[in-house]
């Protein structure tokens, strides 16, 4: 069973907010949050708006070559 996890989706909506205001988008990309940023702003109403997408790499190999690091 997938565990419910709680977002502040009042911050949230104010990202969102703030991001729209300015004409300004944003991406993600994670490894130990294995997606959950890109989950949560996803979530978010009009998120094709200001959400680019993202990437998500865990193990080290995939980070190097997906991005650099």
């Amino acid at each position: 069973m997938m565990k419910e996890i709680p977002f502040d989706n009042v911050i949230l909506d104010r990202i969102a907010q703030s991001l729209i205001e300015r004409s300004e988008t944003i991406a993600f990309a994670e490894s130990v949050t294995t997606g959950l940023l890109q989950f949560a702003f996803g979530s978010v109403k009009n998120a094709s708006t200001f959400y680019q997408g993202g990437v998500t790499v865990y193990n080290g190999a995939q980070k190097y070559k997906h991005l650099h690091v």
